[in-house]
């Protein structure tokens, strides 16, 4: 069963060596970024502390749960990816995790776990009660599923970003009218949760955000941005003049007053009740 938008679906294609590429050097800026914050987060958690078992679904080139592993060596790690090409990178640099090419619907491991992490991987999906059925499946009683998105709302570039960021505001309109969840979830997690399943309910809700970003050139996040124009002008998703944007980061980026911070919104679901 493919649950991922059909819009989307042409942006996550790897097969491309350029392509495999980029989202390989993405995944690893975005972790960079954040990830002090989100370690925090999971620190906070309870059922994190406690869980041993860690599924990362939309793993990617498993440089996520590298970092997970260095500050969490105890707990056992298995990442899938619809990407084999994302997945054969995991598999070479990191062969101490275990990594295959599975879809969360149809992934049938031997275990239960006891958390699901889905980073940036919602924005692109758009069955969510698919997502609730799998992680309902694939948990041990108890578990939780942790959803990690970015926040547009609650970014900021100082000065604006206006072409930017209506490139980026073109991407979810289009991944939004293919049907992704993304932008519902996020509007009203806990209505957008139960209308999908009333068995399911937000335990957390929080945004944690990077440290201000200046001077811009040269930062990973302005390699972020650059990569994500590249991404969003292949997958053809949507028309634009791309390269209006780089011109507008590129001189953005020259400002030496000018600065960025990112938002992430993490939310841990919980299953109330078994039918």
């Amino acid at each position: 069963m493919q649950i991922a938008a059909e819009a989307n679906r042409r942006f996550l294609k790897t097969a491309a060596p350029q392509a495999a590429a980029d989202w390989d050097l993405l995944l690893k800026h975005q972790v960079d970024l954040v990830f002090p914050q989100e370690l925090e987060f999971l620190l906070s958690l309870k059922a994190w502390r406690e869980g041993s078992h860690i599924l990362d679904a939309g793993c990617g080139n498993g440089y996520y749960m590298s970092r997970l592993q260095e500050f969490f060596p105890d707990k056992e790690y298995r990442g899938i990816d619809l990407s084999p090409e994302l997945v054969a990178r995991a598999s070479t640099r990191h062969p101490t995790l275990s990594v295959s090419v599975d879809n969360i619907v149809t992934y049938a491991p031997r275990q239960r776990f006891d958390i699901i992490v889905m980073r940036f991987l919602v924005q692109h999906l758009k069955d969510f009660r698919a997502i609730l059925d799998a992680a309902d499946r694939l948990l041990r009683p108890g578990g939780r599923l942790v959803i990690i998105e970015s926040d547009l709302a609650r970014c900021s570039n100082f000065p604006a970003l206006p072409i930017f960021t209506d490139m980026l505001l073109a991407f979810a309109r289009v991944s939004a009218a293919h049907g992704a969840v993304k932008e519902r979830l996020l509007a009203d997690p806990g209505q957008f949760v139960a209308a999908s399943d009333p068995s399911w309910s937000i335990e957390r809700d929080e945004c944690v955000t990077s440290p201000r970003i200046g001077p811009f050139t040269g930062t990973r996040l302005l390699a972020i941005y650059q990569l994500w124009v590249d991404l969003c002008e292949r997958s053809s998703m949507f028309e634009f003049d791309f390269n209006t944007v780089r011109d507008e980061l590129q001189s953005w980026a020259a400002g030496p007053a000018n600065f960025s911070s990112v938002a992430l919104r993490l939310l841990v679901l919980t299953r109330l009740s078994r039918h």
